[in-house]
């Protein structure tokens, strides 16, 4: 993380809020139409909170949050807060009886130097969309336009990966985070193996998860997955995870 300042008081607890959408977010926004008065509102709330760091979030765009950045410095020059672009995919997988389609999030380091907008633009390029309405329609990220696109797009968890990995390669200036479910991130649909193997997949691929006080039980349990994953733990033990409060 860029600009990191230093205490001598030893631990301090901040408050974190990895998820907010801002004016413009290209799905269900609240805002109502947006102005530089609608921006200067956010920016206003956001300074004025005792939240600390926030990731400016987007669905599978990342467009606003460079935006933001220079909205926000233009406002507050000296603020002390911190922001990380998040980019919200909707997953072509499901792990639910349902058949609905998760979420998962991509927040991005917000070191410069590391990570700037033609870097993200170029991951964008590399991951393509598929339709929910045909999988056949196949379409770059970065070549999403109307609420329509956006609406209908959806990634595989191997193309994601593999886009990130294309863009950044060895290097890793990214968290993989996911919304935990009431059962934690079990799947929902104990009769489809193919689910619950994915539920588990995604579990060991995530950094961080979304959740509340009732998930930490479950996400603190290194005995959580299903059979064929728990073999793995034979040879790659179950790392404790971050769980964010919501």
């Amino acid at each position: 993380m860029s600009d990191v300042r230093f205490c001598e008081a030893g631990s301090l607890w901040r408050r974190w809020d990895l998820h907010v959408h801002p004016p413009g977010t290209k799905l269900n926004n609240a805002y109502g139409p947006v102005s530089d008065d609608t921006w200067d509102r956010f920016i206003d709330v956001l300074e004025d909170s005792d939240v600390q760091a926030f990731g400016i979030t987007d669905y599978f765009s990342g467009d606003i949050f460079f935006d933001f950045k220079e909205r926000y410095q233009k406002r507050y020059p000296e603020t002390k807060k911190q922001f990380f672009l998040n980019i919200e995919f909707r997953l072509s997988e499901s792990i639910s009886r349902d058949g609905s389609h998760p979420d998962f999030h991509v927040i991005f380091d917000n070191d410069p130097t590391k990570i700037n907008k033609d870097k993200i633009i170029r991951f964008l390029t590399n991951l393509e969309t598929q339709s929910l309405d045909d999988a056949s329609v196949r379409q770059r990220c970065s070549d999403l336009k109307t609420e329509a696109d956006f609406t209908a797009a959806t990634i595989t968890l191997d193309g994601l990966l593999d886009a990130l990995r294309n863009t950044f390669g060895n290097d890793r200036p990214y968290l993989l985070a996911f919304p935990a479910n009431n059962n934690g991130l079990r799947s929902t649909d104990n009769s489809s193996p193919r689910k619950v193997t994915l539920a588990d997949r995604i579990d060991r691929t995530c950094d961080l998860f979304f959740g509340k006080k009732e998930n930490r039980e479950f996400l603190l349990k290194t005995d959580r997955y299903s059979e064929v994953y728990q073999n793995l733990n034979l040879y790659f033990p179950a790392v404790t995870p971050i769980v964010l409060m919501i």
